[in-house]
């Protein structure tokens, strides 16, 4: 991740080992890879994914090019998604904008609500 605003991981050690555990699980390992996971129409997630009932809102930063690929999978697997990519983010959006974050979950929320 190296967008304008991405944090140092240096300052979070604890970061690079969660990222190696999640790695050790299959759909983290074929997400964080990058892996075509869309073509697995027997994948766990997928199936999983297709059973949430609720509105769900996705969120990524454009520079965390790790995840725009699983954020869209997401998208495509959940019945009522959203998918928000930010400009000129990484991975943590809530705190590297955290008012406009702010601004459009409580406006999803508010949505949802309406309904």
């Amino acid at each position: 991740m190296h967008g304008p605003r991405a944090l140092d991981r240096s300052a979070t050690p604890g970061v690079s080992r969660a990222f190696a555990i999640a790695g050790s699980f299959a759909v983290g390992t074929a997400l964080t890879r990058r892996l075509p996971v869309e073509t697995a129409d027997d994948l766990p997630a997928r199936r999983g994914l297709r059973a949430i009932a609720a509105p769900a809102l996705i969120v990524t930063g454009d520079d965390d090019s790790a995840c725009i690929d699983p954020a869209l999978f997401m998208k495509r697997c959940i019945p009522d998604a959203r998918l928000w990519i930010v400009p000129r983010t990484t991975h943590n959006v809530n705190l590297e904008e955290p008012d406009l974050f702010n601004r459009v979950v409580g406006d999803f929320v508010a949505e949802v609500d309406a309904r």
